[in-house]
């Protein structure tokens, strides 16, 4: 069977949700449905230099943001309905500062998508995996990041 027949064989499939996982691979390996966040960077790189005023802001931002949550000043805080953070261990002041600066790093990278100028495509895709990044770098997935695991 060509390649071409084999590639063919598994889109009819899939179309009619009679398939394999090793299916689902190789059509997830396809060059057309790859998502290569690389790209989705490059993209926000390009956009924000263009805007070398507005990104400088955006830094400042985030710098200051970041010395207040050192110097126990900042008032950030998880939205209501985070569960991750409702541990009263987390107010100890370092475990405190952990979640700030983890909070104010997300804001921070979202709001530079935020900014980006990008197709719809490039835009889902890099939120998609900002979210994904956001998601797996929380200090709650890390027992020594997490006080509630260390109790």
């Amino acid at each position: 069977m060509s390649s071409d027949n084999h590639h063919a064989d598994i889109h009819s499939e899939s179309k009619h949700g009679d398939f394999g996982l090793d299916q689902l691979l190789v059509e997830a390996a396809n060059r057309d449905n790859r998502s290569l966040p690389g790209t989705e960077i490059g993209k926000i790189a390009l956009s924000l230099a263009k805007k070398p005023r507005r990104t400088a802001e955006l830094i400042s931002d985030s710098a200051r943001a970041l010395a207040r949550v050192a110097k126990g000043t900042s008032t950030v805080e998880p939205k209501k309905d985070d569960r991750r953070f409702r541990d009263p261990a987390w107010e100890n002041w370092i475990f405190r500062r952990v979640k700030q600066g983890y909070l104010v790093l997300s804001d921070s990278a979202r709001r530079v998508v935020d900014e980006a100028t990008l197709d719809w495509d490039s835009d889902k895709r890099a939120r998609m995996s900002l979210e994904t990044l956001i998601e797996s770098l929380a200090p709650t997935n890390f027992p020594l990041t997490n006080p509630t695991v260390l109790k």
